[in-house]
């Protein structure tokens, strides 16, 4: 094996990207028509975000809820969405790429269109520039052109795929510098045999304010952008928002760059983990930073006690301490849902080996 290998920003490589394997493009096809993508942003149109369908915090996509199918199913028995086939599982599939399209990527942020060649050119979320040579997969690309009135570019099938820790396993020490590991210390030992030590991270942004329904989120917003504030979200609450790869990337900014930290930095949504705030904490010169979140956030509108927590928000003791309790438990169940996903990623990559190997044992 290779001596070893020291990863710069390693919270980032080895637990937040890890959530998906690292695959190879080769064959080319078509997925679905323009006409059939075409009849599912046309339904999807029809559906209500938090009724019908559950907005999911980049990298996660949209998912449909129970009532969601059901009217669905309504709206194709009235004729609407002629075009989309009839089994309901690949409907489903289809609806899910257009939310994506509708609701989790933006013009101007994720990606641009090149009027010469009216072709989609991806936007680097880590530099704000352009990135031709990247696409999305999964169909996603396809939708987004379709939406945008362009032609659907052939789909790259995968035909070789690894997960991160497999790719790192050919060295014999694997270390790197981060913020902060957001209590995944055991995760990372467990899995890349590399144990952690506390250095002298970013200072967590400690203040959270909260805004109980989304219109007085969004108003308040409005406000703290026309002073100046930098907005960071994830899902794009305000127009004015930068992303948080492009808040990790504003220090670095100059004329050319992609941010320019002003008047301070707000976070306007819940943070899947505190690694990110963290880095950014870190790496940023803004002079004030802090959470202004809304009870309606979608991450946080699982359960009981967030319903009962904004009924009672205007006469509760402490409100404020309940929802940042809220918060902390929204991440922690976010950050046990990444750690699930990459160890079955692992699992399965595994299985797959024992099986290659079964199979060519049997073919000698």
């Amino acid at each position: 094996p290779a001596p070893a290998l020291l990863i710069a920003g390693a919270d980032r490589a080895l637990l937040d990207e890890a959530t998906s394997a690292i695959s190879a493009g080769g064959a080319r096809d078509s997925l679905f028509t323009a006409s059939e993508a075409g009849a599912a942003l046309s339904l999807a149109r029809d559906l209500s975000a938090g009724v019908d369908f559950t907005p999911g915090p980049p990298p996660r996509q949209p998912g449909l809820t129970a009532l969601g199918r059901r009217r669905v199913a309504e709206l194709t028995a009235a004729g609407r969405g002629r075009g989309l086939r009839a089994d309901s599982a690949r409907r489903d599939y289809m609806l899910i790429l257009a939310l994506t399209a509708l609701h989790d990527l933006h013009r101007g942020r994720d990606y641009e269109v090149d009027p010469e060649t009216r072709r989609l050119v991806l936007i680097d979320p880590e530099t704000g520039q352009h990135d031709p040579g990247r696409n999305w997969g999964s169909g996603v690309q396809q939708m987004v052109e379709v939406m945008e009135g362009l032609p659907p570019s052939p789909v790259n099938r995968s035909v070789a795929q690894i997960s991160v820790p497999a790719a790192l396993d050919r060295f014999a020490l694997v270390g790197g510098i981060a913020a902060g590991y957001g209590g995944a210390g055991s995760e990372l030992y467990r899995t890349y045999r590399t144990p952690c030590w506390p250095g002298g991270g970013g200072t967590l942004p400690v203040r959270m304010r909260f805004a109980a329904t989304a219109a007085d989120h969004r108003r308040h917003l409005a406000a703290l952008a026309e002073q100046g504030t930098t907005l960071v979200s994830a899902r794009a609450v305000h127009p004015a928002a930068i992303t948080p790869e492009a808040a990790l990337a504003a220090p670095a900014a100059g004329p050319a760059g992609t941010a320019e930290i002003r008047a301070g930095m707000v976070f306007c949504d819940v943070p899947p983990n505190m690694r990110l705030p963290e880095a950014i904490a870190e790496r940023s010169a803004a002079p004030s930073m802090m959470f202004f979140l809304c009870l309606e956030d979608p991450a946080l509108a699982r359960g009981a006690l967030p319903v009962m927590v904004r009924r009672v928000w205007r006469v509760l003791p402490l409100r404020q301490l309940v929802a940042r309790t809220l918060v902390e438990r929204t991440q922690k169940r976010l950050q046990k849902q990444d750690a699930r996903m990459r160890r079955v990623l692992v699992e399965v990559e595994g299985r797959r080996k024992k099986m290659l190997a079964f199979a060519g044992a049997a073919g000698q």
